[in-house]
């Protein structure tokens, strides 16, 4: 008899007790990350939390192109507008941090609901799913509210994974719009949520393919939900790469083994930071619960009945080695040890999920309930190690923030505080100075209720370059501004803006462009620029100026020519270097159209 047969129902008390039991380690759990973000949590925002600064200030337009545009290589859609509105709600940061422990919290609840639907009855070993979910180890996503893009993905993934193997059969038209939302979703969290699409969409094609000749009229409705749901799902996923571009500063790999190595250890992450210290055990325990799920649930191939649901496994878990993949090709430039990065421990969970699931559905009675108490009472054993570490990292996280609310108190000076603080909050002085001083300009902390010193400069319109310029020269006075990718500085031909690189930078990286309006005109056959030269000249002393990139931009009549432009050239090794950047006018008319613009410029 294996879990999916009908059973004789034991002891009603006990059962009772079970399910008593289950739900109060859930609400612990739950407690206890509430707990954790409100004594670690900060309402001054950390490092990605950061880049919202500037959406804060008076007078921001927060349009499609501001929610739509990239961070890195991620189209962050939901997540930004989920916290966006817990800070127009409650004007805190920590509204991203206890929005992801109630979506973890639900996710865990629903799961638990799904498993004793799916065995027919209660076990303790359900106590799984917060104990994967919501332990402490999971401390810089929870002190993150940014990392709401990895919370929503798995929420995404597991609900569908859950709504498929619901009933045996088919899914029904209901389940099957569920399931169709919950992958148009998926790649509106940027690439933690794309990267898990592949394997759910050829599920659906496989759902529509299999149901389309259903006897069942409720069958055949569903194969058309999951056929317009994959076409719409291909058609958001070539939307999505459209004017798209990888990071100038990120470097990926195609080299099989340091993929497969950074694959397996970021698999390995289901039993939490423990993945770090055990470096073989956790591997094996994660991949093998794992492959115990897929053999069980491949072994029932033959009822045609249940291929559906089969396949579902097969799909989720293949969910979780996909995304595991792409960290592979992505991260592994960074570090042999780049798969066990903290900030993914909640990430790879949708493969010990989907594994759990399964077993409920397909594995006998006894293997099942084993494979799942051993894999629960592995998460039991390493949480007060999961406890530990994130103590010891809120404590860190929290004194940070703590040090530079006392530094603004005491009246120390713009520079001293950023060169004090800026590396527990960004990864470089100039980015953290300049969205500190748009957190000062917008009220909120850690100037809510505090006073800046009068050395403070105003809000640091240059906040896209690093280093910022040491002088601007353009005929009109330059202005920040949001452009279709990002924030730009904007500037109007002819213009030079310098830069003085710090000692030991070897690269300049840049995005470049003309404003939309600058070359469309007002219409058709109305007056419009005629393009931009951009060049980038060094000069360093005692040799005559070097220019290190040129290229002219003629958008009007050249399509290429549109959109957020990049460079990347390597500097020359000088002790002391100047860079120019310039923009300037091609033919000689229409200069009150000759409007461009420089984005994320870095010497470094």
């Amino acid at each position: 008899m294996d879990a999916s047969e009908t059973t004789t129902p034991g002891d009603p008390k006990r059962a009772s007790f079970t399910r008593w039991a289950v739900i109060g380690a859930w609400f612990v759990l739950t407690l206890a990350a509430h707990v954790y973000v409100a004594r670690y949590g900060s309402a001054i925002p950390f490092m990605d939390d950061m880049e919202l600064a500037s959406a804060l200030l008076p007078g921001a337009e927060l349009d499609w192109a501001w929610f739509w545009a990239p961070a890195n290589e991620h189209r962050i859609v939901i997540p930004r507008f989920v916290y966006m509105l817990g800070l127009w709600t409650t004007g805190d940061f920590r509204s991203g941090m206890y929005f992801q422990v109630f979506a973890q919290a639900l996710t865990a609840l629903l799961l638990i609901l799904a498993a004793w639907r799916l065995r027919g009855r209660p076990s303790l070993a359900d106590a799984f799913f917060p104990l994967l979910l919501l332990h402490w180890g999971n401390s810089e996503n929870f002190l993150l509210g940014m990392q709401i893009t990895i919370a929503v993905p798995i929420a995404l993934t597991a609900v569908f994974v859950a709504t498929a193997l619901r009933r045996p059969g088919a899914p029904g038209h209901g389940s099957a719009i569920v399931m169709v939302l919950c992958v148009l979703l998926l790649p509106l969290n940027g690439g933690f949520g794309l990267m898990q699409m592949p394997p759910l969409v050829a599920w659906m094609l496989g759902a529509a393919w299999f149901l389309r000749r259903s006897e069942s009229p409720e069958e055949r409705a569903a194969a058309r939900v999951f056929g317009m749901g994959a076409a719409a799902a291909f058609a958001l996923v070539a939307y999505y790469f459209v004017d798209f571009r990888f990071p100038a500063h990120t470097a990926r790999t195609y080299e099989p083994w340091p993929i497969l190595r950074t694959a397996v250890q970021f698999l390995s992450l289901n039993v939490g930071p423990m993945a770090e210290r055990q470096r073989w055990l956790a591997p094996l325990g994660v991949l093998g619960f794992a492959a115990l799920a897929a053999v069980v649930a491949l072994v029932r191939w033959k009822q045609r009945e249940e291929r559906l649901r089969i396949a579902a496994v097969l799909a989720g878990l293949a969910a979780a080695c996909t995304i595991a993949a792409a960290i592979g090709v992505s991260r592994s430039p960074t570090g042999t040890s780049a798969g066990l990065a903290n900030r993914y421990v909640i990430l790879p969970t949708t493969l010990w999920i989907t594994a759990f699931l399964g077993l409920c559905v397909f594995g006998p009675r006894k293997l099942a309930l084993a494979a799942q108490s051993f894999a629960c009472l592995a998460l039991a054993v390493v949480l007060l190690h999961d406890f530990c570490y994130g103590a010891w990292y809120g404590a860190r996280h929290h004194g940070a923030a703590t040090a530079l609310e006392e530094s603004i108190r005491a009246g120390f000076p713009y520079e001293d505080v950023v060169e004090q603080n800026w590396r527990a909050f960004y990864p470089d002085p100039y980015g953290f100075g300049a969205r500190l001083l748009q957190l000062r300009q917008a009220g909120y902390p850690p100037f809510d209720d505090l006073a800046a010193g009068s050395s403070w400069p105003a809000s640091d319109p240059w906040f896209m370059f690093r280093p910022r310029p040491r002088r601007v020269d353009a005929p009109e006075p330059a202005a920040p501004r949001r452009v279709p990718g990002g924030n730009a500085l904007v500037l109007r031909a002819d213009s030079t803006v310098e830069l003085v690189p710090e000692s030991g930078a070897t690269r300049l990286t840049a995005r470049f462009g003309l404003l939309p309006n600058a070359w469309k005109g007002a219409g058709p056959g109305e007056p419009h620029s005629d393009g931009l030269r951009f060049v980038v000249e060094a000069v360093t002393p005692g040799e005559a100026p070097r220019v290190l990139f040129e290229r002219t931009l003629r958008p009007h009549a050249e399509a290429d020519d549109r959109g957020m432009q990049s460079l990347d050239v390597e500097l020359p090794r000088a002790a002391k270097l100047e860079l120019f950047l310039r923009t300037q006018n091609v033919s000689g008319e229409h200069r009150e159209f000759d409007f461009g613009f420089w984005a994320d410029v870095r010497a470094q």
